[in-house]
């Protein structure tokens, strides 16, 4: 012990700044962290803890998020079974390392799942408990606190301008909203200085394909906040604006990653995979190709006889049907195509079409919306010709849904709710993935491999007693 002392005392005075600089990293770390996991002092009954559901909803906006919003336990998703296999297929050495397992964890997982620093995504052993028992905290939607958290209760606070100057994000408008959910739900490779990608080497070992829909998640979100303020019934008077501004901020969101994607490979080439599968249409590539189902794609592109694609591998197909036709511009798809595809084209093109969809976005958001337009905008199309594929087909259904949503609230409705209602659930087991495929067909549970484009475009046209334009 004498001896340890003694080499102390002469490292420190050897070299005393090396000392003194490592106890000043050792705070900044611990500043950078704390500021993100200060949701604590947001859990008193005096403020956004209570329990008592009768009273104003901020009263206890943190309770209700934290005993049934699925945010709250996000964290604790990665130490299930499906994780532990889906964190092993990405580094198999994690499978009898719990070392290993937490720190695929840190650089993959808890940027999305968790409310962390960028120091704690580094590669440094076991996540302490309580980072995964947190989950996403409210940090993660409305900005790390330290510059804000002691002024946010003042009168004063509601009409200070440039509020996000000290951190807090706003969530009041559909657009902030939309672009807060797409940091994770979408992705990104730069906000926050984290890295929050679902890519195709995280989607081959079993995590689900992102197909984010604004107002599916805002609907399932329990609701912490006041829904009686002016900015939520704006909100929530439109589900068709809802999807248009949710639809235009996540193209945006995934043109941004795209480009982040190939800016990273040009600087890291072995680390960051080139091209990034994850950007284009799943099932153009993963199709049943037995002799007895394989059928040779049609030269006549708007028919799909292969039902789920037509088997070109459309740039993020998700988000550009119905915003952006690639099969129309063969310009575009030779640019963005997987084949011999080069980074430097994406990273320019993904900047144009982010910064075009995001003024969209902005332009929709104060828009008023149509839902008859919406709805006269699908009946056209399938008057025309069938969904082109899957994908085409669940936009449609998603903009139909919000259409009838609409028009039903309306006192003189121009359409059967009765009738819509029962063509929505059918479209929808027309769409639906079969999560119970038994062996040896269980790689179809993640495929609509029963989906079919003439039936769903007949169900919809017999609902509005249209029939289709023969050419």
């Amino acid at each position: 012990m004498r001896l340890l002392f003694i080499l102390t005392v002469v490292t420190l005075l050897a070299n005393p700044f090396a000392f003194y600089g490592q106890i000043n990293e050792q705070k900044a770390n611990a500043q950078e962290i704390d500021a993100f996991h200060r949701s604590e002092s947001c859990a008193t009954s005096t403020c956004h803890g209570g329990t008592n559901r009768n009273a104003p909803a901020w009263t206890h906006s943190f309770s209700t998020h934290r005993s049934i919003d699925p945010h709250a336990t996000s964290g604790l998703l990665l130490l299930d079974g499906d994780s532990r296999r889906i964190v092993a297929r990405l580094a198999p050495s994690a499978k009898d390392s719990e070392v290993a397992f937490h720190n695929v964890l840190r650089e993959r997982c808890i940027s999305c799942h968790a409310t962390v620093s960028p120091k704690e995504c580094e590669p440094s052993g076991q996540i302490p408990a309580e980072i995964l028992g947190r989950g996403v905290t409210c940090a993660s939607c409305h900005g790390e606190a330290n510059g804000w958290v002691d002024q946010h209760y003042l009168r004063s606070w509601s009409t200070r301008p440039n509020r996000e100057k000290t951190g807090f994000r706003e969530t009041a408008r559909l657009l902030d909203r939309a672009q807060t959910c797409v940091r994770c739900h979408v992705g990104s490779r730069t906000d926050d200085g984290l890295i929050r990608d679902v890519n195709h080497d995280l989607i081959a070992a079993g995590h689900p394909a992102l197909r984010f829909d604004m107002l599916v998640y805002h609907r399932n979100l329990p609701k912490h906040w006041d829904r009686e303020k002016r900015s939520e019934r704006e909100l929530a008077e439109s589900a068709v604006r809802v999807r248009k501004v949710g639809r235009a901020v996540s193209f945006a969101a995934a043109a941004a990653l795209s480009s982040e994607r190939a800016a990273d490979h040009l600087q890291r080439p072995r680390s960051v995979p080139w091209p990034e599968l994850a950007d284009y249409d799943c099932f153009a590539c993963h199709q049943s190709l037995t002799m007895a189902s394989y059928q040779l794609p049609s030269s006549d592109l708007i028919r799909s006889p292969l039902h789920i694609s037509d088997g070109l591998p459309v740039w993020n197909a998700w988000h550009s049907i119905s915003q952006l036709d690639f099969r129309d511009s063969s310009v575009y798809l030779k640019d963005l195509s997987p084949h011999r595809s080069d980074p430097r084209r994406f990273l320019v093109a993904g900047r144009k079409v982010a910064e075009h969809f995001s003024n969209l976005a902005t332009r929709t958001a104060a828009e008023p919306s149509s839902p008859s337009a919406a709805l006269g905008e699908i009946v056209d199309l399938l008057k025309g010709r069938p969904p082109v594929d899957w994908h085409e087909a669940a936009i449609a259904y998603l903009q139909l849904e919000a259409a009838c949503e609409d028009l039903s609230n309306r006192s003189n409705p121009i359409v059967n709710i009765d009738q819509s209602e029962q063509t929505l659930r059918e479209l929808l087991q027309l769409l639906r993935f079969d999560a119970h495929v038994a062996p040896p067909n269980a790689s179809r549970a993640r495929s609509p491999y029963k989906f079919d484009a003439g039936l769903f475009r007949r169900k919809v046209l017999d609902l509005f007693n249209t029939s289709p334009v023969t050419p």
